[in-house]
């Protein structure tokens, strides 16, 4: 009933209101279990019996997308994903504020922590900005997946660059270089395999590396950015 009406108050345009996130805190720790005594084990029995039977039941949690089943919500650091928009993250302030609870719920897999596949999801479903782009391949770069799962999720990436509707569309995929510190007046056009300088200009030439292998890519060198 609580979260009945938590979902009702809720509103998209703030996902992260403080007040419904102040209440979710409250009830989430109402089912943190504290020690018993004079048996400590008491503690232990109830606990593992209410995860037994809550093992393949959906509870209802307040995320960035409203009140969604637990099997819906995953659990990340909103400033490492901001580019999830679509997928219903846990917010911080109740991944912290009910930290004991969360971490119960992850451990009896009834709440999945964010992985590659909702990143492959996400991208599945939707184009990214130029913003969007630059915070996913700065995800990528610093996640360290297998390369096979790190080249397909940039083969699955479309970025719409300018206006969503009439700008220009870029398919992570299909870039083989990228441009680096060097010589070349970065004010010139680029061949369209060449990661676009609105999204590359930001990282390092050993980043850029790392998202395009030297098996994968070749590299142009131009003026500015980082080593």
């Amino acid at each position: 009933m609580e979260m009945e009406n938590i979902s009702k108050r809720f509103n998209p345009e703030k996902p992260e209101d403080p007040d419904l996130i102040a209440e979710s805190i409250h009830l989430l720790n109402l089912f943190t279990f504290h020690p018993t005594t004079p048996a400590a084990r008491v503690r232990t029995y109830i606990e593992e019996s209410f995860f037994a039977a809550s093992k393949d039941t959906n509870l209802p949690l307040l995320t960035t997308k409203g009140v969604k089943s637990s099997n819906a919500v995953r659990v990340a650091n909103t400033s490492d994903v901001p580019f999830l928009i679509s997928t219903p993250l846990l917010p911080d302030a109740i991944a912290t504020g009910s930290r004991t609870f969360i971490d119960r719920l992850v451990e009896a897999e009834i709440l999945k922590k964010a992985s590659w596949e909702d990143v492959k999801n996400e991208l599945s479903g939707r184009t990214l900005s130029a913003e969007h782009a630059v915070q996913f391949l700065r995800w990528l770069a610093k996640e360290g997946l297998p390369p096979n799962k790190q080249m397909e999720l940039i083969s699955m990436a479309v970025v719409v660059l300018g206006d969503e509707k009439a700008g220009k569309i870029v398919n992570l995929g299909a870039i083989s270089s990228f441009v680096v510190p060097g010589h070349i007046p970065s004010q010139g056009g680029l061949p369209s395999y060449v990661l676009p300088l609105e999204l590359g200009k930001t990282f390092s030439s050993r980043e850029l590396a790392s998202l395009y292998p030297p098996l994968n890519r070749s590299c142009l060198m131009a003026v500015g950015g980082k080593n």
